[in-house]
């Protein structure tokens, strides 16, 4: 299996339940099982990023790490 942050699964509960048993046993960061109920969480399919910048590398001056050098 590739790299992959959730499974959709829109089938009985015995297919669930073997792919959560092949999810489980699989190397690698935990992976959701999402069922429709009655349709999937479109908020659990998003992913958040954040980014941060140490503006202490630069003294603490933002504007400073804005410079294109």
């Amino acid at each position: 299996m590739g790299c992959f942050t959730a499974l959709l699964l829109d089938g009985p509960d015995k297919e669930a339940d073997a792919w959560r048993e092949r999810l489980a046993a699989r190397d690698g960061p935990i992976v959701a099982l999402l069922r429709p109920e009655p349709i999937y969480d479109q908020a659990r399919l998003a992913n958040e990023r954040t980014v941060s910048i140490n503006t202490a590398a630069a003294g603490g001056n933002a504007s400073l790490m804005a410079l294109s050098g």
